[in-house]
């Protein structure tokens, strides 16, 4: 009697193991006989196993189905996500683009300080040439006897011509001034 309970034990171990293990290990109609041979109440049980395995892969359908219906209601909301973000993207642009009339009023100015400044560049550079000049005359005019009238000339130029240097720096530099904070006013509007 005991080594019949040992056995019935082993074989629903056995079954238990086979149908509830993921290896799914096929069980024979022969070895399903023998059991029911040994164990008449073992039919009931597995029509029990039967029923539930019906349920189970009926609700395992329902997930997949769930699911399905789910990641196409994700797509529907993604398209819908990427479809208002063009839209807002858009109005985005069109927020931006209110301000190009400012954004181009400043550059003109920019471009405006940038044209009134490059002859005071030029006339700087040639002032400066001019003043070089003046003072290597002199210097080479000292080794001779030069006139004083002359040499006060050449000094009276140097004045006017560091004083005209002096008021075009002043001039280019508040021009840069100016040119800095519209660029400060483009930079602020552009970011």
């Amino acid at each position: 009697m005991i080594t019949k309970i040992k056995k019935f034990g082993l074989m629903v171990g056995f079954l238990f193991l086979f149908t509830n293990f993921s290896c799914k290990v096929k069980i024979t109609e022969e070895e399903i006989k023998k059991v029911e041979e040994f164990d008449p109440q073992f039919k009931k049980i597995l029509a029990k196993k039967e029923e539930i395995d019906k349920r189970v892969s009926s609700l395992e359908n329902k997930i997949i189905l769930e699911k399905s219906d789910i990641e196409a209601k994700i797509e529907l909301l993604r398209k819908e996500f990427r479809d208002k973000k063009k839209e807002i993207e858009k109005e985005i642009m069109e927020a931006r683009k209110e301000l190009e009339p400012e954004i181009n009023e400043i550059k003109g100015k920019i471009e405006n300080i940038n044209q009134e400044m490059a002859p005071l560049k030029k006339r700087i550079s040639e002032v400066e040439k001019m003043l070089i000049n003046i003072k290597n005359l002199m210097k080479k005019t000292e080794e001779t006897n030069v006139l004083l009238k002359e040499k006060s000339d050449w000094e009276r130029e140097i004045k006017i011509l560091e004083g005209e240097k002096e008021e075009i720096n002043k001039k280019i530099g508040l021009l840069k001034e100016k040119l800095d904070l519209y660029k400060l006013e483009l930079k602020i509007l552009e970011k």
